[in-house]
């Protein structure tokens, strides 16, 4: 027996009805085409990041800031709003069968490419076999979609078992039973590419594609023009199914904060998140425009490199976790505008084990480091990556606080994607490594693994247990146990959560308190005055 509809209470999290209505605005519907630009655009918004991204093709990232810009160019299948309820994107609809293994996704028959092909069933079917092919070492895989092996690459030539039914019907099969907000989440990331442009190459050949320079694809705005490492632009795809958006250009621009900052004031700059809480707040009454608030379910974490026998005795991990003040970052970097996260989930979290007590003891961390013979001369590398002030500002003061406990550090800089790619290779001691949450509870444990790459049996099966059952109090009595077990062994240090801080000119318009700015700023709903 099949279970229908959109949004039914998944884990006690009530789904909007008002989700369930995608109907399109400002622009045809009916035919294939794009309405052409003035050469002259009326209206322009310039996004500023202080992150580099790492070009357009998302497959061979994990870099969130990339998608967080490159969001406004792809579409997606589903996406999550603030409050951890879900929106449907390309998918209006869907269904699961009573075993929790098969899903059935209704797709929106108004959906276009930027060249005026339609998007179908065929489009996601591709996009997750290109996803698993054997021939690309991509780090972006579906694990759990029947066909692949356990890091998600196709058994056999096309084996994922993604299916197009019709035009606009796909079905997955998955490996077990999977929950519907843990399976909703997991395709939240999948951006979909065209098949009728990359299918004409050889699946080893898609990575130097010319495609990537310039995407086509199906998303709010159409691809205008690049200039590496600097800006991009694009501009507003008339047809696009949830409606036009409000301007005629985006441009995404790479500064620094201070730069950011003065093009706020200036009006140079129309949006941003990219500035952390002290320029936030020096920004207060000065100029036209709105600063935003807004919780989210981001997190940062102290990664522990546990294959250095430094690190290799539990207590002297645990005397890491309470030796950082983590309500000192939240108070002091974040002034306020976030949450301390001792294990795993903040409070905010539906999964959070409220058994879970502060672990700042700093004393306690002294006397765990005596018994553990630690060599108080040793100095240990600190990576931490640059781009993200906050973060960087955080890492000074989790070396304080490591000192005064008798841990030297030296703080060494890298960019985003050295850090990310020494992270995977185990070439660092300790590093400062932020992720996106979600209100899947599963989102989280997989950077347990992905960041500390731990093989502690106790951990690793409350993960499987709890990713292995479908309803919310099954899964807590496991997230639960494995939230006390992290503070336990400490294979991993969760530090703070802090709230989305938005900076944008009075001249956009959008209700910012229900929409997850880090990927799903659905910019088709503002507002844009000249």
């Amino acid at each position: 027996m099949k279970r229908k509809g959109f949004f039914r209470k998944a884990l006690a999290l009530t789904l909007t009805a008002a989700a369930f209505t995608l109907t399109a605005c400002g622009g045809s519907q009916t035919q294939g085409g794009t309405v052409s630009q003035n050469e002259t655009t009326d209206k322009v918004v310039t996004y500023a990041t202080s992150t580099v991204w790492d070009g357009f093709n998302y497959f061979a990232t994990t870099n969130t800031n990339t998608d967080e810009v490159i969001e406004f160019l792809y579409d997606k299948l589903f996406d999550m709003n603030a409050d951890g309820t879900i929106q449907p994107r390309l998918a209006n609809s869907y269904e699961v069968n009573g075993t929790y293994d098969v899903y059935t996704l209704h797709l929106n028959e108004n959906s276009y490419w930027h060249d005026g092909e339609k998007v179908t069933a065929d489009d996601v079917v591709y996009t997750l076999q290109l996803a698993s092919t054997a021939d690309q070492s991509w780090v972006r895989r579906d694990t759990i979609i029947a066909g692949t092996d356990d890091s998600g690459v196709e058994l056999s030539e096309d084996s994922i078992e993604v299916k197009a039914l019709d035009d606009y019907t796909v079905q997955f099969t998955l490996k077990a039973p999977t929950d519907e907000l843990t399976f909703l989440m997991d395709l939240k990331y999948w951006f979909i590419v065209p098949k009728h442009i990359l299918g004409q190459y050889a699946d080893a050949d898609i990575l130097t594609a010319g495609y990537w320079d310039a995407p086509v694809a199906s998303g709010p705005l159409k691809f205008d023009s690049q200039i590496q490492g600097e800006r991009f632009e694009l501009v507003k795809f008339d047809n696009y199914y949830l409606g036009a958006v409000d301007f005629d250009r985006l441009v995404v621009r790479l500064m620094d904060a201070s730069a950011i900052t003065a093009g706020i004031m200036s009006g140079e700059v129309d949006f941003t998140k990219s500035l952390v809480a002290l320029d936030v707040k020096s920004l207060e009454n000065t100029g036209n425009y709105v600063i935003e608030s807004i919780p989210s379910f981001a997190y940062q974490n102290l990664v522990i490199n546990l294959s250095d026998s430094l690190f290799s005795d539990e207590k002297v991990r645990v005397a890491i976790a309470k030796a950082v003040n983590r309500q000192s970052i939240v108070d002091n970097i974040y002034l306020g505008y976030g949450q301390v996260i001792n294990s795993l989930y903040p409070e905010s979290h539906p999964y959070y084990n409220s058994e879970v007590t502060s672990q700042y003891d700093p004393d306690g961390a002294k006397k765990l480091l005596e018994e553990a013979g630690w060599d108080f001369d040793t100095v240990i590398e600190f990576q931490v990556p640059t781009g993200n002030e906050a973060r960087v500002q955080s890492s000074l003061l989790i070396q304080q606080d490591l000192e005064a406990v008798g841990i030297k550090t030296s703080i060494v800089s890298y960019d985003f994607a050295t850090v990310l790619q020494n992270m995977r290779d185990e070439k660092f001691q300790i590093m400062l490594m932020g992720a996106e949450g979600t209100a899947a509870p599963n989102s989280y444990t997989g950077t347990i693994t992905y960041f500390s790459h731990t093989t502690d049996e106790e951990i690793l099966a409350d993960i499987n247990n709890g990713a292995a059952v479908l309803t919310y109090d099954e899964k807590k009595g496991y997230y639960d146990d494995l939230q006390l077990l992290l503070i336990e062994k400490a294979p991993i240090l969760y530090m703070y959560s802090p709230n989305s801080l938005i900076v944008h000119s009075s001249r956009i318009s959008a209700d910012f308190t229900k929409l997850n700015v880090n990927m799903n700023k659905q910019i088709w709903t503002w507002k844009v005055d000249k």
